[in-house]
């Protein structure tokens, strides 16, 4: 069994509705309610959103996808793409999005459908990539949409209420007006089930249809790591493919690497009062200055000489130490590295980030990955045995 479905059964949408009174559109997958809901904007049903949101979920756990309703055919035509790109990334069956209007149309929608001069939105984190296109993108939008529910847990009241703080500060000081849109999606057992790092921009593109009437232009700041044009759930090649006759989903800035960005916005006083770069959540609210990435942009505003002013990390005095306790970077050694290249850095940060880069690859060598396989295989055996030797 896969989610609540038998591997090759269809995903089944039940019917897309919305809640009187609450501000929710919901639908039944799976023997389980998918919702989003606003009390900032009004959310509108759309297939083409629990299409995007449920596709990749659906292929990964080899499930066709079937829809309740109809769909916009620029939509439907975009879907052998997504498939297409689906497949030879992640080897996922090719298989599209079942709907009652049968198959796609032959030519796919232009990825800006909608005209230039109607509402545009940015999908706004806090973050490096989502400050850098509010404040340096070519294109100024008219609403900022945070997700709750996306990034940080549903339940977790503190920091939302934190996030909510933040982003509202921003969009005052901005102009933009902001919409917050709360979401189960990411505690959804068929979402659950899918690796974090795919299926994150299904459900941007389906938040974007739901925002649709109002906003029929959505960006999505490019987040792919570093400057790799790797496989990833939001993606140059990727996003635009989830747009509609109705929906257009612009991808902005592909091929800026995240240290530049940050780099570039180092002495913004939006980014010293509001930047949220942490994901492992280990401090209530803001960042931790703790985890990998959070010391990384430690790391690059030290180096721009604004660390000492910024209102969302703590511990400059201790970052060498911290860097120190690292066990290793994954995927960020060469920005590390990049980062404590930087003329008159403290000499202990950069022994610290050196030492660091020196573990992060000694732990990749074959001899220590066995090393550590051979030693966990012991403790499990060792584990087991010790529940069974314990009397009853």
């Amino acid at each position: 069994m896969t989610a609540r479905g038998a591997r090759g059964s269809a995903v089944a949408v039940g019917p897309i509705t919305r809640v009187p009174g609450t501000g929710r559109v919901t639908a039944d997958v799976d023997g389980e309610d998918l919702w989003f809901e606003s009390a900032d904007l009004t959310l509108s049903p759309a297939v083409e959103a629990y299409g995007s949101a449920l596709l990749i979920p659906a292929l990964h756990q080899r499930r066709p996808l079937r829809l309740p309703a109809a769909a916009d055919p620029a939509w439907r035509a975009n879907q052998d793409r997504v498939v297409a790109t689906l497949a030879r990334w992640w080897r996922y069956p090719r298989w599209a999005p079942m709907t009652p209007d049968g198959a796609s149309v032959a030519r796919p929608a232009a990825p800006d459908a909608a005209p230039p001069e109607r509402p545009l939105g940015l999908f706004f984190s806090g973050g490096v990539d989502s400050l850098h296109c509010l404040l340096r993108g070519t294109r100024r939008p008219d609403w900022l949409i945070t997700l709750w529910g996306f990034d940080f847990p549903l339940d977790d009241a503190a920091r939302g209420a934190a996030v909510e703080r933040s982003v509202r500060a921003v969009a005052a000081a901005t102009g933009c007006r902001l919409a917050i849109v709360r979401t189960n999606a990411r505690r959804h057992p068929l979402i659950a089930g899918t690796p974090w790092e795919r299926v994150h921009g299904g459900i941007l593109a389906a938040v974007a249809h739901l925002s649709a009437p109002a906003i029929p232009r959505m960006m999505i700041a490019s987040s792919t790591p570093g400057d790799q044009d790797a496989p990833y759930g939001s993606h140059g090649s990727l996003d635009p493919l989830w747009s509609s006759s109705r929906c257009a989903l612009l991808f902005e800035q592909r091929g800026m690497r995240r240290i530049d960005k940050l780099r570039a916005l180092a002495h913004e006083p939006l980014v010293r009062d509001h930047l949220r770069v942490c994901w492992r959540n280990f401090a209530p609210t803001g960042n931790c200055g703790r985890c990998a990435k959070c010391l990384l942009a430690m790391l690059i505003l030290e180096g721009e000489g604004a660390l000492a002013s910024s209102a969302v990390f703590e511990g400059r005095s201790e970052l060498a130490a911290r860097i120190d306790a690292l066990r290793k970077a994954p995927d960020r050694e060469h920005t590390f590295e990049e980062a404590a290249r930087v003329p008159g850095l403290d000499p202990q940060l950069v022994t610290a980030v050196h030492a660091l880069i020196r573990r992060s690859r000694r732990s990749r060598r074959f001899d220590v990955r066995l090393r550590r396989a051979i030693a966990s295989w012991v403790w499990a055996r060792f584990r087991s045995a010790g529940r069974r030797a314990t009397p009853a």
